[in-house]
C-alpha cells in the first residue's frame, strides 16, 4: 500500500512540476501581469480549460477553482470578430486587452489594414473570411482564441457573394452581343440553359480538346438536340480508341491471420472482404483487346491475343470438413471454404492526350511498378458453371464470355487408420476372452474444381470514363475550393459547377 501511495504522490509532484512550466511559459508571453492573473493559463496556452485534478488538484493562489469545483473559475479571453454590413468590413472586440492581442491589432493598424474604434475594438479591412484566417494563423497566439458565431460568417459571405458575382456579371455583359438600336441582337440569340452550359465550357473545360474531355462532352450532351448530337458523334469515335485489357484471376483463396497482408498486390489481392480475411488470386496472362465493329453498328471490344483469351484452372482436391475455427488443421489453401472461384478484372489505360492520368501502382514494399490502368469493373466467376455464352454487366461495363469447361468432381477417400481393441467372450480362452484388433478407417470428404473459359468481347459505356474524369476532377476542386473558401465564399458559378461535376460522377 506504501508503494501505492507512493507512485501517487511521484505524480502528484511531476504534475505540479508541469504547471509551474507552463505558468511560467504564460507569464513571459501574456503580460501584464495584473490581467493574465485573472486568466485561464491551459486556456492561453493551448485552448483546452483547466479542470481541477489536471495538475493533481496543485495550483497556486490565483489558478485555484472554487472548493469541490470540476469546471475553471478563471477568465478565458479570446478576440471575436463580426461582420459590419455598412462599412462591409470586421469589426475584432478584445475581450482583455492582452499584449500578445494589442501587439497583432497594432500590427494591422501600421500595415493599413486595421484602424481602432475604442480601447477594446478595432475595425479591419475587408470580409470576415480572409481576416479569420489571418488572425488565426498570426504567430504571437493560437488560432483557437479567435471568435466568430456562425450568423456573422453567414452575413459577410452573402455580401462577399454578391459583389463577386456582380463583378463576374460585368465581365460576361463585357463579352455578350450588344443589341442594335432597333433591338436585334448583333450575333445568335442563345437560349438561358445553352448559355449557362456553354459558360462552363468556356471557362473551366477549354484547356483540353473536346474528344479528349469526358465531362465537356457530356455536358454538350444535355444542351440541345444540336449539341447533343455534336457530342455523341464525337463519344461514338472516342469510345472504338479505348486501351481496354481483362486481367483473368483464377484460384482465390481466403487468407486469414496477421500475415495475410504479407505480399499484397493490388493486382492479385482482394482486399474487400472485411477484416476477418483477405482473398489472393493467381492471374493468368494479360488479355489485350482491340475494337471491331459489328453489323448492328454497336461493336465491342475483342481480344487481339488469342490464346490468352483462353484460360483454365484445377484446384486439385479441397478439403470440405475444415473451416477456421478448426486451427491448426485448416489449411485455406487447400479448404473448400477459402476457395473463392475465379475473377475477370477490367482496366482502362488512359493515353497522354486523356485529362486523366493512371493511378501508381507499388508492391508490398512500397516499389513502384507499372500501372495498372483504371480498374472500371471486376465480375467474380462462380465454382460451378453451365457450358455456353455468359454475359455479365456491372456499371457501365459488359463482358461476355464461353464457358468451354466446368467439372466438379467429389470423393471421399481414406485419410488415416486407427487400431480400436475390443473384447469379445471365447469359452476356450484361458479367462474366457479375447482381444480382437479392428482397423478403423477416417474418411474424409473432397472436391475439385476444373475448368476453362473464353473470352468473347467486352463492352464499355462511355459513362464509365464520365465518372473516373468527374472523380479526379472534383478531388481537384475540393482543394482548391477548400483554399479558397479560407478568404472568402464560393460564388453561384463554382458552386454550380461543382454541383455539376457531382451530378455527372453519380451517371
Amino acid at each position: 500500500m506504501d508503494q501505492v501511495f507512493g507512485w501517487v504522490e511521484d505524480q502528484r509532484e511531476r504534475k505540479r512540476r508541469e504547471f509551474y512550466r507552463l505558468l511560467q511559459r504564460g507569464r513571459d508571453i501574456w503580460t501584464p501581469r495584473h490581467i493574465f492573473d485573472r486568466c485561464c493559463v491551459k486556456w492561453l496556452i493551448d485552448g483546452r480549460i483547466q479542470h481541477h485534478d489536471e495538475y493533481g488538484g496543485f495550483y497556486d493562489s490565483p489558478f485555484d477553482p472554487p472548493c469541490g469545483s470540476n469546471r475553471c473559475s478563471r477568465d478565458h479571453p479570446c478576440i471575436t470578430l463580426r461582420f459590419d454590413i455598412t462599412t462591409k468590413s470586421t469589426i475584432a472586440h478584445l475581450s482583455h486587452r492582452l499584449d500578445p492581442f494589442l501587439q497583432c491589432m497594432n500590427g494591422l493598424v501600421e500595415e493599413g489594414k486595421a484602424w481602432p474604434q475604442s480601447a477594446s475594438e478595432y475595425q479591419i479591412h475587408g470580409y470576415i473570411r480572409p481576416n479569420l484566417t489571418l488572425l488565426r494563423s498570426h504567430d504571437g497566439f493560437g488560432g483557437h482564441l479567435i471568435k466568430v458565431e456562425p450568423a456573422e460568417v453567414d452575413a459577410s459571405d452573402a455580401a462577399q457573394r454578391a459583389e463577386l458575382e456582380e463583378h463576374e456579371a460585368g465581365g460576361r455583359a463585357a463579352k455578350r452581343p450588344r443589341k442594335t438600336e432597333e433591338g436585334e441582337e448583333e450575333g445568335l440569340a442563345i437560349e438561358d440553359l445553352l448559355t449557362a452550359a456553354m459558360d462552363v465550357v468556356m471557362k473551366h473545360r477549354l484547356m483540353f480538346e473536346v474528344q479528349d474531355d469526358p465531362l465537356t462532352l457530356f455536358c454538350l450532351r444535355r444542351v440541345s438536340k444540336s449539341f447533343k448530337k455534336f457530342a455523341e458523334s464525337v463519344v461514338s469515335a472516342k469510345a472504338k480508341t479505348l486501351d481496354i485489357t481483362v486481367t483473368p484471376l483464377v484460384h482465390g483463396y481466403q487468407r486469414y491471420g496477421e500475415d495475410k497482408f504479407d505480399g499484397y498486390d493490388s493486382e492479385t489481392f482482394d482486399a474487400d472482404w472485411g477484416d476477418d480475411c483477405i482473398v489472393e488470386y493467381t492471374n493468368r496472362e494479360k488479355i489485350l483487346l482491340d475494337f471491331q465493329p459489328s453489323v448492328t453498328g454497336n461493336g465491342g471490344y475483342e481480344p487481339t491475343n488469342a490464346d490468352a483469351a483462353t484460360f483454365s484452372w484445377y484446384t486439385g482436391k479441397l478439403d470440405r470438413d475444415t473451416e477456421p475455427d478448426d486451427g491448426d488443421y485448416f489449411d485455406a489453401g487447400s479448404s473448400e471454404y477459402a476457395y473463392c472461384g475465379q475473377m475477370l478484372r477490367v482496366y482502362w489505360h488512359p493515353k497522354d492526350s486523356d485529362p486523366v492520368k493512371s493511378p501508381e501502382h507499388r508492391d508490398y514494399y512500397g516499389q513502384q511498378k507499372p500501372s495498372l490502368g483504371f480498374r472500371i469493373a471486376e465480375f467474380p466467376l462462380s465454382s460451378r458453371f453451365n457450358a455456353g455464352v455468359m454475359t455479365k454487366s456491372h456499371s457501365g461495363v459488359t463482358v461476355s464470355f464461353d464457358v468451354l469447361e466446368s467439372n466438379v468432381s467429389e470423393t471421399e477417400e481414406v485419410v488415416d487408420e486407427e487400431e480400436i481393441s475390443e473384447y469379445e467372450t471365447d469359452e476356450e480362452a484361458e479367462d474366457g476372452q479375447r482381444r480382437v484388433v479392428k482397423i478403423v478407417e477416417k474418411m474424409g470428404n473432397y472436391i475439385q474444381f476444373s475448368g476453362r473459359i473464353k473470352l468473347i468481347s467486352v463492352k464499355v459505356d462511355f459513362s464509365v470514363i464520365v465518372r473516373l474524369h468527374a472523380s479526379q476532377v472534383l478531388q481537384e476542386l475540393n482543394r482548391e475550393y477548400a483554399r479558397i473558401k479560407k478568404e472568402r465564399p464560393l460564388t453561384t458559378t463554382e458552386s454550380e459547377y461543382q454541383n455539376f461535376v457531382k451530378f455527372a460522377l453519380n451517371q
